[in-house]
């Protein structure tokens, strides 16, 4: 079964490459259907949350699928499902999606407009682990999650300056040959100085020309003008869009998700 999904998500490699990353990793998945496969949620946990990406053939059978999530799955994380924007929903009982939406954004190796990084750009480890709690010295839960990312090798790129990092971006995952960044992040005493995508000139010459990467993405919001506007001129390119759902498990049990024609928000 699992190969059966694999080769499912595997028709848009690029839309589903963090699921099937999550499948190779052992993470749990769920499917509708046997012979073919009609719909599949991966579920992955980052610090405090739970997340489900669920794909499916047919608004119907996403919506079945996420149904059968809402009402199953028991835990006290957070719980984010993500499905792409044209599978439409609306959740009774207030369960609304997090605004604003989130768009995938891709560079393919044929496409990229080099840069070169206007800082020194460094790999980050576990002996760094001060330069990130004093970054995000208010942010616990980021930490606790950045602390998680550096015990992988190359995973995290930072610019120090003196006794402080200034920037980062981490790499969420390798899946030859698609490789997944979040979008960085700036003291915000030095943002607007070309730190980050200092990081991100670096890491397109890196994964591209010495790891050998044909494709590397980002989520963003739909309304980060800042990322749009500086990856589109290193040739990133929009090409999906997603709705995100937070709830806790404890709250929804037998509460019903409906499809409509449109998204359309009720109290």
């Amino acid at each position: 079964m699992k190969n059966k999904i694999i080769e499912y998500l595997s028709e848009d490699i690029s839309k589903n490459a963090i699921m099937i990353n999550d499948i190779e990793n052992g993470c749990e998945y769920r499917n509708i259907g046997y012979d073919s496969i009609d719909a599949v949620a991966t579920f992955s946990e980052s610090g405090d949350f739970l997340y489900a990406h669920i794909r499916g053939r047919s608004s119907e059978l996403v919506n079945e699928l996420f149904s059968q999530i809402l009402n199953s799955v028991e835990t006290e994380k957070e719980i984010r499902v993500i499905i792409p924007e044209d599978k439409i929903y609306i959740i009774k009982n207030s369960y609304k999606p997090r605004k604003p939406d989130i768009e995938l954004l891709r560079l393919k190796k044929e496409n990229r407009k080099t840069f070169e990084p206007r800082y020194e750009v460094s790999v980050l480890n576990e002996s760094d682990k001060s330069y990130i709690e004093n970054l995000f010295h208010d942010d616990e839960r980021r930490v606790k999650s950045i602390l998680q990312q550096l015990k992988n090798k190359n995973s995290v790129y930072g610019i120090i300056e003196g006794d402080s990092l200034i920037s980062m971006i981490t790499i969420l995952f390798r899946y030859p040959p698609i490789v997944m960044l979040d979008n960085g992040y700036t003291s915000k005493d030095k943002r607007g100085m070309g730190y980050v995508t200092s990081i991100l000139d670096f890491l397109v010459k890196e994964l591209f020309d010495t790891e050998n990467f044909n494709e590397i993405q980002l989520y963003t919001s739909v309304d980060n003008n800042i990322v749009h506007s500086f990856t589109a001129k290193r040739g990133f390119e929009k090409y999906c869009k997603f709705k995100k759902f937070s709830f806790s498990s404890m709250l929804v049990k037998d509460k019903e998700v409906k499809q409509l024609d449109k998204f359309v928000l009720k109290d």
